[in-house]
């Protein structure tokens, strides 16, 4: 919301769609206020590459690290080793982030663009996983090293002119078929004898429901038969 109305109020003349929101700040808000937002858009910023460092740490002990050693390791190692972990991509986060300042079109293009490396085949992974039940290890690998290749090409190599948003869509619906392509009978889940309790929600549907009209009711409002009426 806050970037539609930015776009409203000032059109083109941004240089960077990354200058939207504090110029909105700096015009709507009244001075007291200002240092409140830059409080809770620090504290945003912080929240987010904590949740990054823990994430990394954690896929980085327990994929990588203790798969791949021969005796166990204590609970003092593996903290060690997740704090060294979180240090390095820190540093890594300082050496990169003064190189993203000369982006273009912004800094919240470019991550939009590169989150197309794992967003798609993430949630295609977990609808299979969940609605899927001979979905195969093969066909998820498969559909990782698809995207990468692909959407790496269509971002970096060739332009096709149509926008990445529009090739998350393209790719969701390939990889989907692609998912469905490669089964396996033999990894079907035994929904039989369940290690946990698989008893459905009694509000699964109204609530399924509820989400996708407030969708609906959302893109209405902001669209031209809504208050973007006349724009």
């Amino acid at each position: 919301l806050p970037g539609i109305i930015a776009f409203h109020l000032y059109g083109d003349s941004l240089r960077s769609m990354d200058q939207a929101y504090p110029r909105l700040v700096r015009d709507v808000l009244p001075p007291y206020l200002m240092g409140f937002f830059l409080a809770v858009l620090l504290g945003t910023v912080f929240s987010s590459f904590n949740s990054l460092l823990q994430s990394t740490a954690t896929l980085v002990t327990y994929d990588l690290i203790v798969p791949n050693t021969s005796k166990p390791l204590s609970d003092e190692t593996l903290i060690k080793i997740g704090r060294y972990v979180c240090v390095g991509i820190t540093l890594i986060g300082l050496v990169t982030a003064p190189l993203l300042q000369g982006a273009p079109d912004g800094l919240w293009q470019v991550i939009r663009k590169f989150s197309g490396f794992y967003n798609i085949p993430i949630v295609v992974i977990v609808l299979a996983a969940l609605f899927i039940r001979n979905a195969s290890s093969v066909g998820a690998i498969s559909v990782i090293v698809f995207n990468l290749l692909v959407y790496g090409l269509i971002t970096f190599v060739i332009d096709t002119g149509i926008h990445f948003i529009h090739w998350y869509g393209i790719l969701f619906v390939v990889e989907m078929i692609i998912i469905l392509l490669i089964r396996s009978p033999k990894e079907s889940i035994d929904i039989e004898n369940p290690a946990v309790d698989l008893t459905p929600w009694r509000y699964r549907w109204p609530f399924c429901f509820m989400l996708f009209g407030a969708i609906i009711v959302l893109y209405v409002v902001l669209s031209p038969i809504g208050l973007a009426h006349g724009r």
